[in-house]
């Protein structure tokens, strides 16, 4: 946080209020709850409430079921009857993952994407598989609230200042 000034998120292995009340703590501008948020969906209610816009639902999917614990299980819920019960809560945004994509660099799931954003009115980040300038202008057009590009940037398939100024100009 000290060698960025830009808002950040943190996410992973936050599940007890006391480790959401310390990441806020550090500055960071909102704390990611996936895997106890979606097993306990009145903790992330409640979270939400305690923390109204600073709580992010990280959604991964699995061909369109919730996956949990790391990816390693899957949940009969659906990612979109899960996004619909939280819509309702305060929460800042969802962040969703197609793991079949993420690292892949075969693109997004732009379908999937599509449906959830039309599903809700919470901003919605899109997460796996983007590779190409392409991949960011047409999650653009889906009016995403954002996107998190990962291996494709460590791998310098994608140049985050041509990111940037293209994102600007649309």
């Amino acid at each position: 946080l000290a060698a960025v000034n830009i808002p950040c998120q943190v996410g992973g292995g936050l599940r007890e209020d006391s480790h959401i009340e310390e990441v806020l703590s550090w500055g960071v501008e909102r704390a990611i709850l996936g895997t106890r948020a979606l097993q306990d969906p009145l903790w992330l209610r409640s979270a939400c409430e305690r923390h109204p816009e600073r709580i992010v639902l990280g959604l991964d999917s699995r061909s369109g079921r919730v996956a949990t614990h790391g990816w390693l299980e899957t949940s009969p819920q659906s990612v979109i009857e899960v996004a619909r019960r939280a819509a309702s809560w305060p929460l800042a945004a969802i962040v969703y993952t197609d793991i079949l994509k993420d690292g892949m660099l075969e693109g997004p799931n732009f379908a999937a994407l599509a449906e959830l954003r039309s599903a809700v009115q919470t901003p919605v980040l899109a997460s796996g598989g983007i590779t190409t300038l392409d991949d960011v202008r047409a999650l653009k057009t889906l009016e995403l609230a954002g996107c998190v590009i990962g291996r494709a940037l460590y791998e310098g398939r994608l140049d985050l200042t041509e990111i940037v100024t293209m994102v600007e100009f649309m």
